[in-house]
Order: C-alpha cells, then sequence, then structure tokens
C-alpha cells in the first residue's frame, strides 16, 4: 500500500465533503472540502480514529466552513508573518491619531517578536485552528524560563487581538483563541521599588559630579547632561512615569509652596496635571526634596 493512499473515505452532507484515512497518518481521520472561490481543497485532521466521531467532526467543520466561504472569508494564502505584518500597519495608525502611545505599540511589537519565534512566519494561518496557542504558558516557558506569568497573560491578549483582527478582515476562519486560563497571584505581579535614602543621596552626589563643568568643560555637552540630570531628578521627586513627565508642560505647572514635613525639614510641593492620556488630565499634589519622595493626591 503507498504511503500516500486515501482509505475509508465517505463523502458527507450531500458531498460537501468527505472524510479519509491517509495510511501515512495512520488511523485518524483527516477531512477535505472544495473551496471554489480560491480552487483548493481545506483539508484538516479531525484527530479520531472513531467513525462516528469523525462523522460528527466532519459535519461540524463542513458547516463552518461553508458559512466562512458564504461571508466572504479567505481560508488560504496568508502566512502568519503576513498577518502580523498587517496587524502593526492597523495598529500603529492608532499612534497617530492618539489611541495608543509609541512605548504601547513598542510593547506590542515585542509581543509579536514572541510570537514569531514560537511559530514561524512562513506558517500559513489557514493551518491554526482556535487551540494552536492554548498552551502558550507552556510554549513560552520553554522560550525563555525566567519570563512572568503577567508578561505571558499580556502576550495571549495581543494575540487574541491579532486573529480577531485576522477574522474580521477575511484572513482567518478562526472567531477567537482559546488559551488556558493562567492565575496570577499578587506576589506575580511584584511592585515597583523606590530608592532608599542612601541610594538617593548617592544618585544625587553622581548626578553633581556628572553635570560638573570640571569633568565636562564642553558647555554644550554639559546642557545636555543637566537636562538628563533635571529629567532623572523630577520622576525621583515626583514618582511620576516616564510617558506622564514627557508630556508634560509649563502650563501643567499649577503651583508650588515651601513647607515642613514631619520632622521639621522643609520640603518643595509642588501641585502637577499629569496627563493621563493624550488630551486628558488627572490633578495630583506632587511633593519631593532630596532626602524624601512623597505622593499626595
Amino acid at each position: 500500500m503507498s504511503a500516500n493512499e486515501k482509505t475509508d473515505a465517505e463523502w458527507l452532507l450531500g458531498d460537501r465533503g468527505e472524510i479519509y484515512r491517509m495510511s501515512r497518518s495512520g488511523a485518524v481521520y483527516q477531512c477535505r472540502i472544495w473551496v471554489p472561490d480560491e480552487r483548493k481543497y481545506l483539508r484538516r485532521s479531525l484527530k479520531t480514529t472513531d467513525l462516528e466521531t469523525a462523522r460528527q467532526r466532519g459535519e461540524k467543520l463542513i458547516l463552518e466552513t461553508l458559512s466562512d466561504v458564504a461571508s466572504g472569508r479567505k481560508l488560504f494564502g496568508i502566512s502568519l508573518g503576513e498577518l502580523v505584518d498587517k496587524f502593526l500597519d492597523w495598529r500603529h495608525k492608532d499612534v497617530g491619531i492618539g489611541v495608543i502611545t509609541e512605548g504601547r505599540f513598542g510593547t506590542i511589537q515585542s509581543q509579536c517578536r514572541a510570537l514569531l519565534r514560537t511559530k514561524p512566519r512562513s506558517t500559513k494561518v489557514a493551518e491554526l485552528d482556535a487551540n494552536s496557542f492554548y498552551d502558550w504558558r507552556q510554549m513560552r516557558t520553554s522560550d525563555n524560563p525566567s519570563i512572568t506569568p503577567v508578561t505571558i497573560r499580556n502576550e495571549t491578549a495581543t494575540i487574541g487581538q491579532i486573529f480577531d483582527f485576522a477574522y474580521r478582515n477575511g484572513y482567518s476562519h478562526i472567531p477567537k483563541m482559546f488559551f488556558r486560563p493562567i492565575k496570577i497571584s499578587r506576589d506575580d505581579i511584584g511592585k515597583r521599588d523606590t530608592f532608599t535614602l542612601d541610594e538617593y543621596d548617592e544618585m544625587v552626589r553622581f548626578l553633581r559630579t556628572y553635570t560638573a563643568k570640571k569633568l565636562c568643560p564642553d558647555e554644550e555637552q554639559r546642557t545636555e547632561r543637566q537636562k538628563v540630570r533635571d529629567y532623572i531628578l523630577t520622576l525621583s521627586n515626583t514618582l511620576m512615569r516616564t510617558g506622564e513627565l514627557r508630556q508634560l508642560t509649563w502650563a501643567d505647572v499649577l503651583g508650588y509652596e515651601d513647607r515642613l514635613d514631619t520632622t521639621g525639614n522643609k520640603v518643595c510641593l509642588v501641585q502637577l496635571r499629569i496627563r493621563k492620556k493624550p488630551q486628558k488630565f488627572a490633578e495630583h499634589e506632587l511633593s519631593g526634596c532630596a532626602g524624601e519622595n512623597t505622593s499626595n493626591d
């Protein structure tokens, strides 16, 4: 018997699709459905050796495929790499209109690179099914053992968006990707560290040296270093995120005043208008001085 010989063939739903076995695939049933518009057979494994189960799964696949074809969806042709490129082009337009930031777009690009490290760019989208990334956590951990559960969960959200985009635009027959649930504990989320007093003092001393005329006699270069110094000190004293500080303008400095803290030391209390998102504001009072960082909403 030839390795490519078809056996136990049976047509379903009035010859709309055929189930069969291939000698090279052992006893597992396959299904093929002719797609007239693309002049190709769609072939899928039914992942069963039982005839009755194969009939049920085959009929279900046939009906789903015919529905996809009737709605104009393309079932062949596009690769995973091409899909990712189209998705990134679409998301980058959101940067231009302020829906997402450049930083967020960079994160999406990184997540897409992780996807294409796990599945080759040449993988045909038509070869995937709703469970192709179900064990994404295992797939990513084998690629990067130190990856955190939070990062993995965020990647599954982006993969879901990619295939939602693909389904809406007729690049895929899969309306939704499924993932094994990921439980995130409080410890997994973690928290951002703040400087200790000694660390803060060490940083201030370094920045003084970094911007000293003795070590940086070139005036233009020293000015650039002073900008970096002020940027770092502003972040450390206000606890703002980098994106919030980059959007800050002089008009967002609403006022400031000197006060005494609980130990009798003078601190400068600054009132800033912080932009959570472009064109949206939230007001916070932020105070800070060398050796102490506080934030009061």
